[in-house]
Formats: structure tokens, C-alpha cells, sequence
């Protein structure tokens, strides 16, 4: 018979004995049975019935197919969800699979393993990387902010080496979760949903480093944090220098720096030095009552505005002097150098 539907079975290229739906159903889902799977080998196909009851059957196979498919897929209450198995780009993919549930992600990863729930997770695993990075910006910025005032670069470079930093580590991982599959020999229609998982795995380590990363950059930011000046009125601020040699440590400039006359010859030109905290012995100024049971007096002399000086010398002519030098830095006093004349 020379039918619209001969023509068509003609084309196809192959020979099916199709008796019921059922069969053609079995066959349009590639699951033949045996006697089938013999008949496909022939090269020509033959309808055994009138072409309307081949509309019929062929109706009903294609219902039964979408049937089984139905059956072997996951139950996906928005169909326009299955959308996001046709999207190639992998951020898009990764935002529509976003809105799966999480008990569809699960049947969906039952039928087909890593096909649905890596890129679910992509999507939350960077939004949490690219919150923790701009959290880590804004504490950089309030942390180090205090270096500008001698290196007016300093913040800016640093925001560049982070932003820097993290986009090397992304390059790192894609271009390491591309190879992976490949290497392991997996076939190319698997690789993308494996290198997605791949991707996943990496980036949950990422989140770990730079949480305990920036962790130790938050305890620094305490340990770095603008002490508390003890008072702005300069006799309350010098007792409480006086008095704890961490204050001292706290509330001295750096370099500071030290002249020291030579004992024997005053005459002679002073010893310069620049010294950096761990070079200077503390106490920096004995406390009142060390210096009172020396016989030392201590005098205050306002040299200019925002700058102090507390001269300690021997009552009597003794052999102790020493004059410090204090200036209004930072939104407190700091002792900025010393001149030793002690002989």
C-alpha cells in the first residue's frame, strides 16, 4: 500500500511487526522484546493493520512512552522546571535548579546521579562565598585604614590583591573540575554534572579557608582596634602612663626616638638612635614613687599646642635627668622621644 503513513513507515528504515500499542510502546521507548529486537534487524517496515488503526496505535505507543518516561523521571510539580536540563550555560542552569525542593532535588538525584543537586548547591555555596568576601572587604577597609596615613596606597592594593586573589582561586577551580571527569575517563555527556560537583566540593572548602582566614583578620581587627585613651587632660594621661608599662607600650610612638649624651663628655655630639618597640627597655618612666624615692622631680612644660614635655631630674644637682617629649597623635598623647643627659 502506497499510503502518507507507508511513506513514513518507508523512511524510517527499519522493519516492526506492530500487533498492539503495547508493543509499539515498548519499542518507541527503545525496550523491545526479543522477537522486536529480531524484527528491527530487517530493513524495511510493514503495517499489519489499516492505516487508521496505525494512528491509533501510534497515539496510544507514544502515550505509553511518555508513561514510562513519566514513571523513570522526577516528580517535578512545575513542568517548566524540567527547562533547566536544556540550559547550557552553567549559571543559568545553576539559578533554575535553585528553585527545585529540596525533595525533588532528591528524586531527581535518585534517577540521575549529580544531574540536579551540585548545581543547587553552586548557586547557595556563591552566594555564601561572594557574601563572605564583601565581609571580609568592609573589615579589611575599617581594619587597615590606619596605614594610609603613611602609605596612601596601601588600602587600595590590598582590595586589589584580594579581589585579585579570588579570582585566580575561581579560574583554579573551574579550570581543575573541567579536568577532573577527563582524567578519571568519564564519558563527555557525564563530565559537565560531574565537574559541577567537583566545583561544589571545592568551593565548601574555599567558604571553610577563608572563614578561619578572616576569623584570625577579625581577632587581629580586636587586637589592632584604637585603644582607650586614658583621658586627654595630660597630668591624668601621665599617671596612668606612669603606672602600667603596658600603657607605656600602648602609648608610645614608633621609631621612637632616643638621644643619649655620653656621661663623660656632654660636650660631645648625642647618640641618635630610632627605636622600634622591642629595642626599648621598658618602663619607659619609672612610676611617681620610684622616682620620689630617688630624689627625682618631675615637671610638666607645655612647649606648643599638642606637645608636652615631663623633665625628671635629680633635686639637689644629682646625676638623673632625662626630659620626655609627648604630642597629641591618634586622639591621645604619645611619648615620642627622649633625651637622656644622666651622667
Amino acid at each position: 500500500m502506497d499510503t502518507s503513513m507507508e511513506k513514513l513507515a518507508n523512511s524510517c528504515g527499519f522493519l516492526v511487526l506492530v500487533t498492539n500499542p503495547m508493543d509499539l510502546g515498548r519499542i518507541l521507548m527503545d525496550e523491545p522484546t526479543k522477537n522486536e529486537a529480531s524484527s528491527l534487524q530487517k530493513s524495511r517496515i510493514n503495517f499489519l493493520f489499516h492505516p487508521g488503526l496505525l494512528i491509533t496505535a501510534l497515539t496510544a505507543g507514544f502515550a505509553i512512552a511518555q508513561t514510562v518516561n513519566a514513571q523513570n523521571a522526577p516528580d517535578l510539580s512545575n513542568t517548566n522546571r524540567m527547562d533547566c536540563f536544556a540550559i547550557g550555560d552553567t549559571r543559568k542552569r545553576e539559578e533554575c535548579f535553585s528553585h527545585y525542593r529540596s525533595q525533588e532535588i532528591e528524586e531527581c538525584e535518585r534517577a540521575m546521579p549529580h544531574a540536579c543537586k551540585p548545581y543547587k548547591e553552586m548557586h547557595a555555596l556563591d552566594l555564601e562565598l561572594d557574601q563572605l568576601n564583601a565581609r571580609a572587604i568592609n573589615s579589611v577597609r575599617s581594619t587597615y585604614h590606619a596605614h594610609t596615613s603613611n602609605d596612601a596606597a596601601y588600602l587600595s592594593d590590598l582590595l586589589d590583591y584580594l579581589n585579585s586573589s579570588d579570582q585566580a582561586w575561581r579560574d583554579y577551580r573551574d579550570a581543575e573540575c573541567l579536568l577532573e571527569p577527563f582524567i578519571q575517563g568519564i564519558s563527555r555527556r557525564e563530565a559537565p554534572n560531574l565537574t559541577e560537583a567537583c566545583r561544589a566540593v571545592k568551593t565548601r572548602a574555599r567558604i571553610r579557608d577563608l572563614t578561619e582566614l578572616f576569623q584570625l583578620l577579625n581577632d587581629t581587627r580586636t587586637i589592632l582596634a584604637p585603644p582607650i585613651c586614658p583621658s586627654e587632660d595630660f597630668a591624668v594621661f601621665l599617671a596612668a602612663f606612669m603606672a602600667d608599662q603596658n600603657m607605656q607600650r600602648t602609648f608610645t610612638s614608633y621609631p621612637f626616638v632616643s638621644i643619649e649624651y655620653q656621661s663623660q663628655d656632654l660636650e660631645a655630639d648625642p647618640k641618635i638612635r630610632r627605636l622600634n618597640s622591642y629595642e626599648i627597655e621598658f618602663p619607659l618612666i619609672l612610676k611617681k614613687e620610684d622616682l620620689a624615692s630617688k630624689g627625682v622631680r618631675l615637671d610638666i612644660t607645655e612647649k606648643e599646642s599638642g606637645v608636652k614635655e615631663v623633665s625628671t631630674y635629680s633635686v639637689g644637682g644629682g646625676a638623673y635627668s632625662r626630659v620626655y617629649r609627648f604630642e597629641w597623635v591618634n586622639k591621645c598623647w604619645h611619648a615620642t622621644s627622649l633625651i637622656d643627659a644622666s651622667t
